[in-house]
């Protein structure tokens, strides 16, 4: 089926590691079968099809089963590979080094640090802006497979955690940073520049929350400015919301495995198994527009 719509794929080949290639029919169904057992499990399948990225995946064997989904990325509009690679690969600021994917696996929790890195208070309508921000762009960013479970807030540092994405607040007027965030890691963390990129009221941008809320869900920043994820956006100060172009590709980004590398190729095990940069966490420090 296809990763942008649902919708099935006819005519694509299926082709397994072990057994007979088979083209899936009218309703993107398909069926083999072999006489000898694959050596090892889970076992690569690739799956190709006319106006589709060609996808590299596995199977876990069994002696029969049924239920097995494999989707397929669109090759065209609206789909679009640079911008793909751009968002979910860091392919505008590294293009040689293209990431593999990352992102949550199971919705987080939010711990939000109520006073600055001097220990003054951070004002409640920030605190607030911040929590129902990053409760949009965590649903937003994942297609809505995820959402915020729980907000904590309290004057306490809080160490990293697995499940959680913690948030702090720094008050360095002369840096040229309005936040960081470490991306897609599963002890998650984000700091603001406090008072250094505000709008009106509210000390920090919205649309910042939500670019560093992006990068918590594991996406890099994008060329065009109009993008919440770029790195100077011009958004103005109420804008929070990711674009559609944005949302997109991200969804079809939380249809694949940690570790998925490019074009579509997953790996057996995922990014435990891989050496690779998915396996180190990064930091992304964000600019003043």
């Amino acid at each position: 089926m296809s990763s942008a719509t649902g919708q099935p794929v006819p005519g694509a080949r299926v082709a397994p590691e072990v057994g007979t290639a088979v083209t899936t029919g009218a309703d993107g169904s398909f069926q083999f079968s072999s006489t000898t057992n694959p050596q090892f499990t889970p076992y690569k399948v690739d799956v190709s099809a006319d106006g589709y990225v060609t996808r590299n995946a596995y199977v876990r064997w069994e002696r029969a089963r049924d239920g097995v989904d494999i989707d397929l990325i669109p090759a065209g509009a609206p789909f679009s590979l640079d911008f793909y690679r751009q968002l979910v690969r860091n392919g505008h600021e590294a293009p040689g080094e293209l990431e593999v994917v990352r992102g949550l696996r199971a919705s987080p929790s939010v711990y939000i640090q109520t006073v600055d890195d001097a220990g003054r208070g951070i004002d409640p309508q920030t605190i607030d802006m911040v929590q129902s921000t990053m409760r949009r762009a965590v649903q937003a960013y994942s297609g809505g497979t995820l959402s915020v479970v729980a907000v904590e807030t309290g004057t306490a540092a809080r160490p990293l955690t697995s499940g959680w994405i913690v948030v702090d607040f720094i008050d360095q007027p002369d840096a040229g940073i309005c936040g960081q965030a470490a991306v897609g890691a599963a002890a998650g963390h984000i700091t603001f520049n406090y008072n250094r990129c505000g709008c009106g009221s509210l000390r920090v941008r919205p649309s910042t929350v939500a670019h560093e809320t992006g990068h918590a869900l594991g996406f890099w920043h994008v060329r065009d400015r109009q993008h919440i994820l770029a790195q100077a956006s011009q958004k103005p100060c109420p804008e929070s919301d990711p674009t559609p172009e944005e949302q997109f590709h991200a969804r079809i980004a939380y249809k694949r495995m940690t570790g998925n590398r490019d074009p579509d190729q997953d790996t057996q095990a995922g990014v435990l198994a891989l050496p690779g940069p998915a396996s180190t966490e990064r930091t992304i420090m964000c600019v003043l527009p």
